[in-house]
């Protein structure tokens, strides 16, 4: 069973659309992460890309019975995180780890939280989401975006 996202927040967990950057910071995660909450708060594009994300992403697997596997949400911002930093799994697993914002955007409340990922798990997890499913999403933003402006 893997669900899009858990819209359930636990105590201490800070809401996606509430997680706040510092406009000083020039670092390239920051900007990345900013563009996933946007692509999060709006409700729309947020469908459109769990969408095609449930298509993708292991289509075969029962998505209501079985074991629960990393949601959609996780899957799609650690592949984003890496393709755009261009990063290998080594510090993307640091990142995931330990980068406060990311954990933040993955859904992991600062305080208690010890959830802790393997290099393997994101391996596993990451592959599953593919090149043309990545070209796929960037459409559907783009139309959605497009679609926006036209409003």
């Amino acid at each position: 069973m893997r669900k899009a996202y858990d819209s359930q927040y636990d105590l201490w967990e800070l809401p996606i659309a509430d997680i706040e950057f510092d406009p000083k910071d020039r670092d390239d995660i920051p900007t990345v992460l900013m563009g996933l909450q946007a692509l999060y708060v709006d409700a729309k594009i947020r469908e459109k890309i769990f969408e095609i994300l449930e298509r993708y992403v292991r289509p075969e697997v029962d998505h209501l019975h079985g074991r629960p596997g990393m949601d959609l949400w996780r899957i799609f911002v650690l592949a984003v995180v890496m393709t755009t930093l261009n990063c290998d799994i080594d510090r993307l697993t640091n990142l995931a780890n330990h980068h406060r914002t990311l954990r933040q955007m993955l859904g992991h409340a600062d305080f208690s939280d010890r959830t802790r990922y393997q290099r393997q798990t994101l391996i596993d997890h990451i592959s599953l989401l593919t090149e043309e499913a990545l070209l796929e999403i960037n459409e559907a933003v783009v139309e959605c975006t497009n679609a926006h402006m036209r409003d």
